[in-house]
């Protein structure tokens, strides 16, 4: 299935875009959208391990499953006064 995940800060420069398309397989958990995300867009890499998943505007643990309509956001690290 291809899912929507919405980018900020340090993940949108490196993507030159606020959204990104993954493809991952039907009730994927978010471990495997984490590897598809650097598998499938390399910048993203450097985030790898710092960044948190959102699903449906709630913290994500690995195990969440995601469906198609789920509404996915990658919040990287900040930093900040």
């Amino acid at each position: 299935m291809i899912v929507y995940v919405k980018l900020f800060a340090r993940a949108r420069q490196l993507m030159e875009s606020d959204t990104v398309q993954v493809k991952i397989p039907v009730a994927a958990k978010v471990d495997e959208l984490r590897q598809a995300l650097v598998d499938q867009h390399p910048p993203l890499a450097e985030l790898n391990n710092h960044w948190m998943i959102a699903v449906d505007a709630e913290y994500a643990g690995l195990s969440t499953t995601l469906n198609s309509d789920s509404e996915i956001a990658l919040i990287p690290p900040v930093s900040g006064g």
